[in-house]
């Protein structure tokens, strides 16, 4: 994972509009944690899933248009915020809605798609147009970081329709790989 990703953004604030880039300060995160007593690590995975990672993908984009509540970037990509949560999508791939997301990974060389969800839940996702030739999937554990390798959880999930089911715990970041 690129340094670029946990350097500069958001210091201690809930303010941000998921429609633009806003990546998340860690030193700030932290050393929050640490003046509480917390483990130093807690909440990365959440703010990188829920901040880094969707600012990433915007970045990468040309935005082409804001009418107050959709923001359209090239690709295909929308981002708005419907009902009070926030939703990313591409063409038919949902990649975040609230506090769920499944964003393919860009700087990977081999496809990856990162998973994470803040609650327990169970929900059907479209695989973006890239995986189209894709018959199944793995299903990785990440749960800390600086692990070398991810822990397989699941081998061989089928994908239906282009659809991937999943039921997972929350809190947790998963990696999705296309099965060799």
């Amino acid at each position: 994972m690129p340094p670029s990703l946990y350097c500069g953004g958001r210091a201690q604030r809930r303010d941000c509009d998921p429609r633009l880039p806003d990546g998340i300060h860690i030193e700030d995160l932290v050393m929050g944690n640490l003046d509480r007593g917390y483990d130093p690590c807690d909440g990365i995975q959440e703010e990188f899933a829920l901040y880094s990672l969707p600012s990433l993908i915007l970045n990468d984009r040309t935005l082409l248009a804001f009418d107050g509540e959709t923001a359209v970037y090239s690709g295909g990509l929308t981002a708005a915020v419907q009902n009070g949560v926030p939703v990313m999508r591409e063409r038919e791939s949902c990649f975040r809605y609230g506090s769920t997301v499944f964003f393919p990974l860009p700087w990977k060389t081999e496809r990856e798609i990162f998973f994470y969800a803040k609650r327990e839940t169970a929900m059907d996702f479209r695989l973006p147009a890239a995986w189209e030739d894709v018959q199944a999937v793995d299903l990785y554990d990440l749960h800390r970081f600086g692990q070398r390798e991810p822990a397989l959880i699941a081998e061989n999930i089928p994908i239906d329709g282009g659809a991937l089911s999943l039921n997972v715990r929350g809190r947790t970041a998963y990696l999705i790989k296309p099965r060799k």
